[in-house]
């Protein structure tokens, strides 16, 4: 399972007093939900009301969740847990993720009118922010008082984490199965004997009573991110808003022509680390990163089997996002694939391509390497060039796949 590492109890200065975290704590782990505040959508005259691109991520990081997901808590050096994402049901829908007023996620209601009106979370007392997306957990197996130094937590496995380094100015961040167990291990063996906060029966209160509040008003629609940042062209002004849409259709297998395009994946994530540990905003991060497990029923350790690279452009290609696609498929046959480039797959997505882009692709897209014993000389050029359109009709964005190398 993935795991959601989630910042709490900061003030500006990156800290707050222990006895407030202690207070947020015993709230989020008494009620089992957890959302984040954003500001309210922007405006202009031209544009309308849309999320900005960091809106957008958040949103994406909440639409990626799934039931079993690991979520954890950090504030002032220490992580807290632990629990597991759970789904609730709407109606005939279950979800782990619902919103916490009606459509709020639509950038054009009237957002004073829906923070005065029913919500699942209360966040009357956070000025002009709000709560959008919500996720409800339970204890796996308990919610602990105390919390782990991220010191400790890191020098315990060093090779396990990647994406906790690049914590910095996020709510919070999505981390892949060995990151997040490597976690898991950490907290229960080192927490074991703490106190234990919250209980069971609370939860499942609180649960129940969210669910006789939720009903189809509270289902989140993923085209509602794309709204405010359509052209004319059915273009879209802002990449994030492309990537949460596409991790969304991943995620959701909503759309079977995109699921034909890109294939079907056990983790996807956006936002990923492709770069040696340096400061933040010198990280190489890749748009989505995905793989799949064999399917081995008679096996309990999970394998990877194959990896998956995404990188989004809202405009027409250029060369160098060919490179750039191909920096990352080096970065995990080295850091994921243990040198087999033959379990990558690599897309690019833009608006359009010209024929300048695959003439280059026809020449440069291509990696020897040797495997095995005797030694194989082979050949990797799995790369796929994927064009987007925004459909009006669907309010969905079509992809389509221009040329395969």
């Amino acid at each position: 399972m993935a795991g959601y590492l989630i910042s709490i109890g900061s003030d500006k200065s990156g800290k707050a007093k222990e006895k407030d975290v202690k207070s947020k704590l015993r709230k989020l782990f008494k009620s089992g939900l957890y959302a984040t505040l954003i500001a309210p959508p922007a405006s202009t005259t031209t544009k309308g009301h849309y999320w900005k691109d960091f809106q957008s991520g958040t949103f994406a990081d909440f639409l990626g969740m799934k039931d079993g997901d690991f979520i954890f808590f950090f504030a002032n050096r220490l992580i807290y847990g632990v629990g597991v994402i759970k789904s609730l049901s709407v109606g005939s829908v279950s979800t782990p993720i619902f919103l916490n007023s009606p459509r709020i996620d639509n950038p054009s209601t009237n957002w004073s009118t829906l923070r005065t009106g029913q919500k699942i979370i209360d966040d009357s007392s956070t000025s002009d922010k709000g709560m959008v997306f919500c996720c409800a957990f339970e204890p796996y197996p308990f919610f602990y008082e105390d919390g782990v130094d991220m010191d400790d937590l890191l020098s315990s496995s060093p090779k396990c984490f990647k994406m906790i380094r690049a914590f910095e100015k996020l709510s919070f961040i999505k981390l892949d199965d060995v990151e997040a167990y490597c976690m898991l291990d950490v907290l229960l063996s080192r927490l074991h004997s703490s106190n234990q906060i919250g209980s069971e029966q609370e939860i499942q209160k609180s649960h129940q009573r969210v669910e006789m509040a939720l009903n189809a008003t509270y289902l989140p629609n993923p085209s509602n991110l794309l709204i405010g940042n359509i052209n004319s062209d059915n273009s879209i002004s802002q990449e994030m808003a492309i990537e949460s849409h596409l991790l969304w259709q991943l995620t959701s297998k909503a759309q079977a022509t995109t699921i034909d395009i890109f294939g079907e994946w056990d983790y996807i994530s956006h936002q990923v680390v492709a770069s040696p540990q340096k400061g933040n905003i010198w990280m190489n991060k890749m748009d989505i990163f995905a793989y799949s497990y064999l399917n081995l029923p008679k096996v309990k350790e999970k394998v990877k089997e194959r990896y998956c690279v995404i990188e989004l452009k809202k405009d027409a290609a250029i060369i160098q996002d060919v490179d750039q696609v191909l920096k990352y498929v080096d970065w995990i046959k080295d850091e994921y694939a243990g040198n087999n480039y033959s379990s990558i797959k690599a897309f690019l997505v833009a608006y359009e391509f010209d024929e300048s882009i695959i003439e280059h692709v026809k020449k440069y897209v291509v990696r020897n390497y040797q495997a095995g014993r005797p030694i194989r000389n082979l050949t990797w050029h799995d790369l796929t060039l994927v064009s987007y359109k925004y459909n009006p009709s669907t309010k969905f964005i079509d992809f389509h796949i221009e040329y395969r190398a």
